[in-house]
């Protein structure tokens, strides 16, 4: 059987982004959210997420804000003021897998305290976990933690099917200057 997915990302990011999810949710469109746990919380928003049913997946963030870790422990991913690079391109360029790996753990335990239950599954903010060097890392942390992940390129899909990774079967959606 066929199931339609439609996941807003980005819960977290601003009032209202977070307030708009939970609206499409309450209006019947949106069934899953991705949540930025590493962003401080509005903490009226995260306990109507969390009594809602909507499916609550882990938006691995390496490019907005602070990290879970303190930022000194992360070189490659934080600048002098203890925060992600904005560049995605260069944060796949120049992250070291084990600071990614380190990071990746800390958001996920922290969405665990958080929500008292696993994530529903994992994507990540500007696609940044899916770029050649850090796919690896991202890939690895999922089946270690059995989370699928939500991949946004058909090659990307391929590749985590391969690996045993559940994915969705397509993807429809703005990831970039085409959708897939």
């Amino acid at each position: 059987m066929k199931q339609l997915i439609v996941n807003a990302d980005d819960f977290n990011l601003t009032r209202g982004v977070s307030r708009g999810i939970l609206e499409a949710y309450t209006r019947g469109i949106v069934t899953s959210t991705t949540v930025m746990i590493n962003l401080p919380p509005d903490e009226a928003l995260f306990a109507e997420l969390a009594r809602s049913s909507l499916g609550i997946g882990l938006h691995v963030n390496l490019t907005l804000g602070r990290p879970v870790i303190p930022a000194a422990e992360l070189p490659s991913l934080a600048d002098a003021e203890g925060r992600f690079f904005r560049d995605a391109h260069r944060v796949a360029m120049q992250a070291k897998p084990e600071e990614v790996e380190r990071e990746i753990a800390a958001q996920y335990h922290a969405f665990l305290e958080r929500f008292g239950a696993a994530p529903t599954h994992l994507d990540s903010h500007h696609h940044c976990a899916f770029y050649p060097r850090l796919r690896e890392v991202v890939f690895g942390f999922a089946r270690s933690v059995k989370l699928p992940i939500r991949s946004t390129d058909p090659a990307i899909r391929k590749e985590a099917t391969q690996q045993g990774l559940k994915t969705p079967d397509g993807f429809f959606g703005e990831s970039g200057p085409e959708p897939y």
